[in-house]
């Protein structure tokens, strides 16, 4: 008989393929029930290993028991079944143990990789002649890969802080939180300028294994060249190390050589200012203002359909404006002039963003001086100021200033809550921001005031992080306490107390002082220790005077801890002479009576102060 006529009789054929038919049908199913989450991909996957280990079953079984009539099994088609059963429990055990296991998360062995700081470029030239271009690349490349989703990179506010100080990469890494670091050396090779880029660890802070690349040398008139081509290799680098989706749109430079060495030149020029005037030497500051706005004129004047000089321009005039607030004319001329610049850069491009923040600011900073006497001109200013700020960031939503800007406007002229939501924007755009202690104190604050207590302690928490010597910040454990969202603890209320006089400025120490002990007086009334929360507020009252607490900011404070304490009354009493001094403070939020105050709603004095309070 031969093999094809043995085979027929065996119906070997039809056998495995009905099999394999039945099977795919049953994968197809199971591959469906799987896409759509009604069973766990895992089920497809052991499905699939069974029916695999089937085809050789179904070739043996159609071997010994294909033909018509009674066959009894072989013990060696009953050994084969048996070890393919065992490797099919097998191999479904073993993908079973990969697909439960838990999941290796890279945060638990350090900081995200995809956390990216790009370190400021090392000039190596005599006299750090090249600084300027270093600094130039550098926030052109954390501007491009800033742009990539896959990336979560800090601003260039967060790293300069570093830049100069001899700081190990390492530590820069830790207090970045940053998973990768781009460093970059410009160096001159002849009379051409040569950069280097590497990728480190963050954790570590050594060298990454094929983390290197160097540009061929360019001259000083191709350097503009290497803004495109830094970004497609910091990419290319940071994809192999990631292995993620890392890419840049590659364009043409956005201005000329001249223009750019121009705007890069008075930007360092810039922050040289912002040092002087830090260490408070504002004459000096003034003169590096100057001489950046020459640069910045002259590279407005090389290329007149680049907006950004002139928008550089109209920022200086709102960091002068910054730093003499109490001469109002001067203040004034700065402002003014700023606003005049920002139109200028508006003329060039409609829809720059950032000229439009720089123009918002401006005007907004002017409402807040009340350095204009008209009421209307005022209420004019600030719906200016507030439509040029919202448009810039439906242009750019990652103008962290910006959002920052609506955030104080929205607390002071609309809820609390959309002063909260932008003031989120700006820290998720920016956490590195220049007014990132402002923008943790509105995010602190707001909240507490919403009686978002979670948010409130979260903030108070990040708060602490990055500014421990602030004493607001380094008060707001207490008023959490005193609202009833951390517990009570007096010991560690009076050490909070004494770091709040530690920390406070010399002409504002015995006001904080004061405010920390009365707050303190609030955790004992919450302890429960009555008599000596009230000893506490006697003392402090009687070391409140005029020329501490000019606002009578204290006195609200302890009528509001008087209430925490079950002192009603007493309260009352000090409220009806605040209210007839000074009826700007409120009760609450709109019609809603704050936390604090809802204890005397059924005290027959207070719908009187109510009113009183609203009339005015």
């Amino acid at each position: 008989m031969g093999i094809f006529q043995e085979l027929k009789e065996r119906r070997l054929v039809q056998i495995v393929v009905s099999y394999l038919a039945a099977g795919w049908i049953f994968l197809e199913v199971v591959d469906q029930f799987a896409d759509r989450n009604v069973v766990p991909e895992l089920v497809y996957y052991i499905a699939l290993i069974w029916f695999m280990v089937g085809i050789p079953a179904a070739f043996l079984i159609g071997w010994h028991h294909g033909e018509k009539g009674k066959q009894r099994a072989p013990r060696s088609e009953i050994a084969i079944l048996l070890i393919l059963a065992f490797g099919a429990l097998g191999f479904s055990g073993f993908t079973v143990s990969r697909f439960t296991a838990p999941e290796v998360d890279l945060a638990d062995f350090g900081p995200d990789p995809n956390r990216v700081a790009v370190l400021y470029f090392e000039d190596t030239s005599t006299g750090s002649e090249n600084q300027h271009i270093a600094n130039g690349l550098t926030e052109a490349l954390i501007e491009q890969l800033a742009a990539v989703p896959a990336l979560d990179v800090i601003s260039r506010n967060g790293v300069a802080p570093f830049q100069g100080t001899g700081v190990s990469r390492d530590s820069v890494a830790a207090a970045l939180a940053a998973g990768t670091l781009v460093g970059g050396v410009v160096e001159p090779v002849g009379e051409r300028l040569r950069v280097t880029l590497q990728l480190y660890d963050g954790a570590s802070g050594t060298p990454l294994p094929d983390g290197r690349v160097t540009l061929e040398p360019r001259t000083p008139e191709e350097i503009l060249e290497l803004v495109g081509e830094l970004g497609a290799e910091g990419s290319r680098l940071l994809r192999q190390k990631l292995g993620e989706h890392v890419d840049i749109a590659r364009g043409a430079a956005e201005t000329n050589l001249t223009a750019w060495t121009l705007a890069q030149r008075a930007e360092k020029l810039r922050r040289d200012g912002e040092r002087l005037a830090g260490a408070g030497d504002l004459e000096a500051a003034f003169t590096k203002f100057d001489e950046a706005q020459d640069l910045l004129a002259s590279a407005q004047q090389a290329d007149t359909l680049w907006a950004r000089p002139t928008v550089l321009r109209s920022r200086i005039e709102y960091q002068r404006s910054r730093l003499v607030p109490n001469r109002p004319v001067e203040t004034t001329r700065y402002i003014d002039r700023g606003i005049d610049l920002a139109n200028d850069a508006l003329a060039i491009d409609p829809t720059d963003a950032e000229a439009l923040a720089s123009r918002g600011t401006l005007r907004y900073w002017k409402f807040l001086l009340n350095v204009v006497p008209d009421d209307a001109e005022k209420e004019r200013l600030l719906a200016q100021g507030r439509e040029d700020l919202e448009r810039a960031v439906r242009l750019d939503p990652t103008l962290a200033s910006a959002h920052s800007m609506l955030s104080s406007l929205y607390f002071r002229t609309e809820s609390l809550t959309r002063g909260v939501l932008a003031a989120q924007r700006a820290y998720d755009a920016d956490a590195y921001l220049e007014s990132a202690d402002d923008i943790l104190w509105r995010l602190y604050a707001g909240n507490y005031d919403l009686e978002n207590w979670t948010e409130a302690r979260k903030w108070c928490e990040i708060a602490l992080a990055r500014f421990p010597e602030d004493p607001g910040f380094v008060n707001c454990p207490l008023n959490l306490m005193v609202a009833g969202a951390m517990e009570p603890d007096p010991e560690r209320a009076w050490r909070i107390a004494a770091d709040v006089e530690a920390a406070a400025d010399p002409n504002s120490r015995e006001y904080e002082r004061l405010n920390a002990r009365i707050t303190v007086a609030g955790v004992l009334a919450r302890a429960g220790l009555r008599d000596s929360a009230t000893a506490v507020l006697d003392r402090a009252r009687a070391d409140v005077n005029p020329d501490v607490d000019v606002a009578n900011d204290l006195r609200w404070l302890e009528a509001q801890m008087r209430v925490l304490n079950g002192e009603e009354d007493e309260a009352i009493e000090i409220l009806s002479r605040l209210i007839a001094a000074d009826p700007r403070h409120a009760f609450g939020i709109g019609a809603e009576v704050g936390w604090a105050w809802r204890p005397l709603l059924d005290h027959p004095r207070f719908p009187e102060l109510q009113r009183a309070n609203a009339h005015h």
